[in-house]
């Protein structure tokens, strides 16, 4: 009898321990047994059972676009060991133009706990350490350690077998169905063929009870960095096969060999229940997969506007799905029109200006020479002309090749390597002491002294297009700027068109005065003005070579510009030595190659920074939106010096934090009004743990990111939202 209530009260003990929840900030967690007992040589289920506030969740195996999965760290004695988590169906949650996947009611994430059949202790001790994420308008990263003492013996059911059950129930069910998909392009195309004939029925009844959002069907993938989580999801019932289509990740890259997928299906049934189906998804060939289906009955799931709609209760709103202004996107006619007009004012940059000139300048000479060949300046016009457009459009392939790579760039993204930098201020800077007249033979090189009709073939003035593009590089002309932002976000096709017509807006103005010579009649006669005019224009490219040294030494810092000044030197000392026509020697050429390598040399200096790219100084903490790094010893400067500071307390694992970067932090208005009104951006990276991130979020009363705060002159601090928008940051910036 003793030993009876002994192991009633074990028991009764073990059952309290296990029960016990843990209270953290908008989540309660527990740690649950199945049952009273583990057996030996048998496995039972044990599960962390989450259960959210209102409004709250935690996430799934694969969280989406951001958020962190529920992780169990187990600490068990030999003999025992614990299975990978067994996932109820999750919900899709949507903020803007973001969808995650989680948990926003109370869920029991179970576990398999096995005893080796020759296990000889009464007893498993052991703890687990749980990991979650918890999200509404901010996110916080939670954990709890459950230690446990478990009898071994023939348990019972515990009070928690209801949770367990219904955890069974809302957990995938395998079909014998044979799903694969294929990729096209960016799209990928699932398949499920046969479609067994119970699932079949429930698609095609209409659906009497909306759950869900109001989704009919939703596919969760479990590979992360796969598809475009917000779009849209097409569903077909095409016979006894069930069609889908989703457009790929932005980081997704098709490789030769396509991958094994795996997710779940999830689907309404007419009763409004909700079941899920596990699929392992086998790649095929794209030349097999049937390019046109008829549906039989369209099936067609909320994308990421529909879904945030209808979870805010904002259904009909008017603003775009991409958080811009609506009515801010470009059509195609008008991009191409902004782009042919921009590269037209390409010509009038002060970059530019001084390598069109000398053409200018061969079309003055010619306007005096009535023997020059119209049909010998038309052609080599032309092919100047081709050597601009095909420049543009090779410069756009690798601009989207590097962001279908995943890269995040835009016009001008070569200037972010100091590598390219420090070469293009070699050239302008070479360039200009050709045009001072210090050394001649960039002319012959690159095809811009010579004129027209002097240069023989082709190359020289095809070369002066492609050296027309690259000092063009660091400039941005007006309009400009929004017909290459549409045409990026476009297909690849009509990036590069709109590309090539801005290639033929720069070269079009001289393109016209060669093909109709009677335009040239207002440039003035061939005379002494000329060589005053080529001189002058070197003093454009000296500001602009010291311009790009500013850049460059916010890139690699001082060491770096050092290299490359001294490297400038080298240049100016060779070019001294190869220009002295009179006398040139064995010695003076010599000196000058070494001259050269030793520039050459200089530059490939920052080939190392360039490669592992980190192209930012050292000395300048900064990140992709804001001009440095949280210090509070740098804020506390700032303050000091009575300067606005913004502060933006942020992690990559923070759906808001990542939809208010999009739709508000880097919206050009808003850096436009920072820059204007003076303030300084500091970013807070809390994606890792961060003492100082932590000390700076409990003073202002919060657990968790994202946190917005506005420093006025005075040091005076004011919070703003938690859901951004760029008229909410502009409003507050008014008032500075």
């Amino acid at each position: 009898m003793t030993r009876l209530l002994l192991t009633s009260l074990l028991v009764f003990t073990s059952l309290f321990a296990v029960a016990q929840p843990v209270e953290r900030e908008h989540m309660r967690a527990s740690l649950l047994l199945e049952k009273t007992a583990l057996a030996a040589g048998s496995t039972t289920l044990a599960g962390l059972y989450l259960e959210p506030e209102d409004h709250w969740h935690s996430y799934w195996r694969n969280p989406g676009d951001s958020g962190l999965r529920t992780t169990l760290e187990w600490q068990l004695p030999a003999g025992v060991t614990a299975g990978d988590i067994q996932w109820p169906q999750p919900d899709a949650y949507a903020i803007e133009t973001l969808v995650n996947y989680g948990y926003g009611k109370p869920a029991l994430l179970t576990a398999p706990i096995t005893v080796a059949k020759n296990y000889r202790s009464d007893r498993v001790k052991g703890s687990v350490l749980a990991k979650w994420l918890v999200c509404y308008d901010i996110c916080i990263p939670q954990q709890a350690t459950f230690n446990f003492d478990w009898p071994v013996g023939n348990g019972q059911a515990t009070d928690s077998q209801a949770l367990f059950a219904t955890s069974k129930q809302s957990q995938p069910q395998t079909l014998n169905m044979l799903a694969s998909y294929t990729v096209a392009d960016k799209l990928l195309m699932f398949r499920i063929s046969p479609l067994p004939t119970k699932l079949k029925r429930q698609l095609s009844q209409p659906l009497k009870k909306s759950t869900n959002n109001g989704e009919r069907v939703r596919f969760f993938i479990d590979q992360r960095d796969t598809v475009d989580h917000a779009a849209p999801q097409y569903f077909m019932l095409v016979g006894d096969q069930l069609h889908w289509e989703v457009q790929a990740n932005a980081f997704f890259e098709a490789p030769e060999k396509l991958p094994a997928l795996s997710g779940i299906l999830s689907v309404t049934a007419d009763s409004g229940e909700r079941q899920s189906f596990q699929l392992n998804i086998a790649p095929v060939p794209l030349a097999g997969w049937p390019q046109k289906v008829a549906a039989d009955t369209p099936l067609i799931a909320a994308g990421a506007a529909d879904l945030w709609a209808q979870q805010n209760g904002k259904a009909g709103s008017t603003e775009a799905a991409d958080g811009s202004e609506p009515g801010s996107s470009v059509g195609l006619g008008l991009a191409l029109l902004f782009a042919l007009l921009g590269g037209a004012v390409l010509n009038l940059m002060p970059c530019v200006f001084p390598v069109l000139s000398i053409k200018l300048i061969a079309l003055a000479e010619g306007n005096g020479n009535s023997d020059q060949s119209l049909r010998e300046t038309r052609l080599h016009a032309l092919v100047y002309g081709f050597g601009v457009v095909i420049s543009f459009v090779a410069l756009a392939g690798l601009l989207l090749a590097l962001r279908a790579g995943g890269e995040q760039l835009g016009w001008g993204f070569q200037l972010q390597s100091p590598l390219f930098v420090a070469a293009l201020i070699y050239i302008l800077f070479l360039l200009g002491l050709s045009l001072s007249g210090v050394v001649s033979f960039g002319q012959q090189l690159m095809g811009v002294g010579g004129g027209l009709t002097e240069k023989p073939g082709l190359r020289g003035p095809f070369f002066t297009g492609v050296l027309a593009v690259v000092v063009a590089s660091p400039c941005t002309a007006p309009l400009m700027g929004s017909a290459l932002g549409w045409a990026i976000t476009q297909p690849a096709v009509i990036a590069l068109l709109v590309f090539a017509a801005l290639g033929v807006g720069m070269a079009l103005p001289f393109v016209l005065l060669a093909w109709w010579p009677r335009l040239t009649r207002w440039l003035p006669k061939p005379g002494l003005w000329m060589d005053t005019f080529k001189q002058a224009m070197a003093f454009p490219l000296y500001l602009t070579v010291v311009w790009l040294l500013w850049v460059l030494g916010q890139q690699a810092g001082l060491d770096g510009l050092a290299a490359v000044l001294i490297g400038l030197v080298a240049i100016a000392f060779a070019a001294w030595l190869w220009g002295n026509r009179t006398e040139r020697g064995t010695t003076r050429i010599g000196l000058a190659v070494i001259a050269a390598a030793l520039a050459i040399a200089l530059l490939l200096k920052l080939a190392p920074d360039n490669a592992d790219g980190n192209n930012r100084n050292p000395a300048i903490s900064t990140t992709s939106h804001g001009d440095m790094a949280y210090s509070k010893a740098k804020l506390s400067e700032l303050l000091a010096d009575g300067q606005p500071v913004f502060i933006d307390m942020t992690a990559s694992w923070c759906i808001t934090c990542q939809v208010n970067k999009r739709v508000a932090l880097t919206k050009p208005v808003v850096t436009a009004a920072f820059k204007n009104k003076g303030v300084t951006v500091m970013v807070g990276d809390w994606t890792n743990r961060d003492p100082a991130i932590t000390e700076f979020l409990e003073s202002f009363n919060r657990s968790g990111v994202p946190l917005y705060v506005l420093f006025d002159r005075s040091g005076q601090a004011q919070t703003l939202p938690q859901i951004l928008s760029t008229n909410i940051v502009l409003e507050r910036l008014t008032k500075l």
